[in-house]
């Protein structure tokens, strides 16, 4: 985190409208004249529409309609209801239409023709934009009764990242991320907004749309958004203090992950999801929720504070947070998304996966970074003491007690239940560690694939070189849509030993003999882990005397 002054959004501030602000619907007005054969349909705003009122010849539509798979929406959908009688037979036609939100490249987008009978869509043609990115344009061989323009995502889908506040992106991100959370904001006690905006210099033309976060991990917050969603006044002074936020910052919108809520207070998150959501997309800016995954009981599932469809309904996104429990993850994880996806459409949701490992614990769970988790991992027992010396020829035990399997644990070893690298050791009871690396992150991203989810986010696109590295499961997935299914060589999760002197026998289950030098001094004994990744090392320092004199006769 950055050392820097606290910043205040929740009193109200000078507007600076951001430079895609816009009437929340738009009308479209077209026109047609013949200029050297080609028959020109523009559309183009002209001002705001009142009632349920449209004289244009297209017109928001009200039929339902959902992208194809692997496609979002870029425009509203309109409707033909003008009069196209005197167009010309067997004319082009350019078409406009309004984006939602301007564009910096055409890549992607094409306009696309809706047939609400069969549900399915047509290519018209590519799009190219015109008025600084705010509408894209296409030559089309006849005027469609419903038209809309949709980008097309990634195989993968979305591809959202989460970067801790004043960090830098992890080189294989930047090009990546279709959506970039910087995780910056916090709720106060008085409905506003506090932090500082990271401004990532290249995101790679993914949309930033920060984040504002509470849970149990960060003191304070909860009792905050308990205050937020007391009243309806409180909830209402927060949805502004957002929306100012978003305006000064020029964001696309904003992220809320608010976490650990109690499950009385569903149905006030419910209203100041929804009214936040009326209130950005007003201003055609993107609503994003990052939400706890719901609990697979015994007779049911339970959602507690948060009601995915009326959420789902109001956002745009919503991601799942991690599941930490590992044993459950891949028993319970594929119900839940069957669960979700009965009220919330599948394009819209999110897994997310992380660089993260978890240790479990009777106090719970907690996160460590890859480097840490080896640490523990690499620990190693110092041998002899002052009372008894370690000898010159001596035969040594030499442990390393968390991965040492003789003195009951498992050692680091790939387990075939969590589909992670995983090793158990004792610290005030039993302690289980779970690895995420690029490994693991494959068969979770297995489940974007089969329950076709709207794409991927991770927990940490940062880069930190202590995370452990996912990108290698992440980069073919991006580029393909199909995960990398393989699990790493068991020699490559074996502990390794090396002494500067003497010699070593054994060591593969987590302890070695060490045969002291004849001579007497200082030498290091070296420990190498791994995950099948990375492998990290350990050395201590062991003193060697010589022989005890002799009793005197």
């Amino acid at each position: 985190m950055r050392d820097t002054p606290k910043a205040r959004w929740g009193r109200p501030a000078p507007h600076r409208p951001s430079r895609r602000l816009g009437p929340s619907w738009p009308r479209l007005a077209a026109f047609a004249g013949i200029i050297g054969g080609l028959v020109i349909v523009a559309a183009f705003i002209i001002g705001w529409v009142r009632g349920d009122s449209c004289s244009d010849v297209y017109c928001p539509s009200s039929v339902e309609a959902e992208p194809p798979a692997g496609f979002a929406f870029a425009s509203k959908l309109y409707e033909l209801r003008g009069d196209t009688r005197d167009l010309p037979d067997g004319a082009e036609f350019q078409l406009s239409v309004k984006l939602e939100r301007a564009a910096d490249d055409a890549g992607g987008l094409a306009l696309y023709e809706y047939d609400p009978a069969s549900r399915t869509w047509t290519p018209l043609g590519p799009a190219v934009l015109a008025e600084e990115g705010k509408k894209a344009q296409a030559t089309v061989a006849k005027v469609p009764p419903f038209v809309a323009v949709l980008r097309r995502l990634l195989p993968a889908g979305h591809v959202i990242g989460y970067l801790p506040a004043g960090q830098t992106l992890h080189p294989s991100a930047a090009g990546a991320l279709t959506m970039l959370h910087t995780l910056d904001f916090r709720p106060s006690a008085d409905g506003g907004v506090e932090g500082q905006p990271t401004l990532v210099a290249d995101r790679g033309g993914a949309l930033w749309l920060p984040t504002i976060s509470a849970s149990s991990a960060a003191t304070g917050s909860l009792a905050n958004v308990d205050a937020i969603l007391s009243s309806a006044a409180s909830r209402t002074t927060h949805v502004q203090a957002i929306l100012r936020v978003v305006r000064d910052t020029g964001a696309d919108g904003i992220d809320v992950a608010y976490l650990d809520l109690r499950p009385d207070l569903r149905q006030s998150f419910s209203l100041l999801v929804l009214e936040l959501s009326q209130a950005l997309h007003k201003e055609g800016k993107l609503l994003s929720l990052t939400l706890p995954p719901p609990q697979r009981l015994a007779d049911r599932v339970e959602e507690g504070a948060y009601d995915w469809k009326a959420l789902g309904e109001a956002a745009d996104i919503v991601q799942i947070a991690p599941m930490r429990d590992q044993r459950l993850y891949r028993l319970h994880m594929p119900e839940i998304l069957e669960y979700l996806k009965l009220s919330v459409p599948a394009n819209k949701l999110v897994l997310t996966v992380t660089p993260y490992a978890t240790e479990s614990s009777a106090e719970g769970f907690r996160t460590l970074k890859l480097a840490e988790a080896m640490r523990i991992a690499a620990a190693i027992a110092q041998p002899g003491s002052s009372a008894e010396p370690i000898r010159t020829n001596a035969n040594v035990e030499i442990s390393a007690p968390n991965i040492d399997r003789n003195l009951g644990v498992s050692g680091i070893v790939w387990d075939p239940n969590t589909a992670t690298v995983t090793f158990t050791y004792k610290q005030n009871g039993n302690r289980t560690v779970w690895i995420e690396n690029a490994f693991s992150i494959g068969f979770k991203l297995e489940l974007v694939t089969k329950h076709q989810l709207g794409g991927v986010a991770i927990e940490d696109v940062s880069a930190d070189p202590l995370l452990g590295d996912i990108w290698p499961a992440l980069e073919p997935f991006i580029e393909s849509g199909q995960p990398v299914l393989v699990q790493p060589n068991p020699a490559d999760l074996e502990p390794r030993w090396t002494a500067s002197g003497g010699t070593l026998q054994g060591g593969a289950r987590g302890a070695v003999t060490w045969t002291a030098p004849p001579q007497p001094g200082t030498y290091r004994i070296t420990l190498q882990v791994g995950d099948g990744v990375f492998r990290f090392e350990n050395t201590i320092e062991v003193a060697v005397q010589p022989p005890p004199a002799a009793a005197g006769g």
